[in-house]
């Protein structure tokens, strides 16, 4: 309910990994391992979420970026709504991106096909 009252569409558990000055990573039951934001001990459970628009996509391996988040996936479904399209995507745990139609046309996105997503460490909320 909390997540559903933040417009948070993606929910995932996790446990804590490493903490440095750099962030805290933390890895999903699926291995998918991410930076975020704030104190995490190792072996420490939590809950996270992340916006479907705070997920951005990239045709192929972005350069050099301030976000922490790099990490493949693989194109599920395509929802085309009046302005812009939910992506849905399989990264080890199931997400959901929120781009532009003219985005979703520009990167060539097909239910199959493999993007980039990146998240800031930042956009990523701790739920508990």
């Amino acid at each position: 309910p909390l997540s559903e009252a933040l417009g948070i569409e993606n929910v995932v558990e996790a446990r804590g990994v490493t903490a440095d000055e750099g962030g805290c990573t933390v890895e999903t039951g699926a291995g998918l391992r991410l930076v975020v934001s704030g104190r995490v001990d190792p072996g420490e459970a939590l809950c996270l979420g992340l916006r479907a628009e705070d997920l951005l996509l990239a045709a192929g391996p972005p350069g050099r970026l301030s976000a922490r988040n790099v990490f493949p996936a693989r194109v599920t479904s395509l929802q085309e709504r009046e302005v812009d399209v939910l992506v849905h995507l399989e990264a080890g745990e199931r997400l959901v991106a929120k781009i532009t139609r003219g985005a979703a046309r520009s990167l060539s996105l097909s239910v199959g096909g493999g993007v980039h997503v990146v998240v800031k460490a930042q956009a990523i909320r701790r739920l508990a």
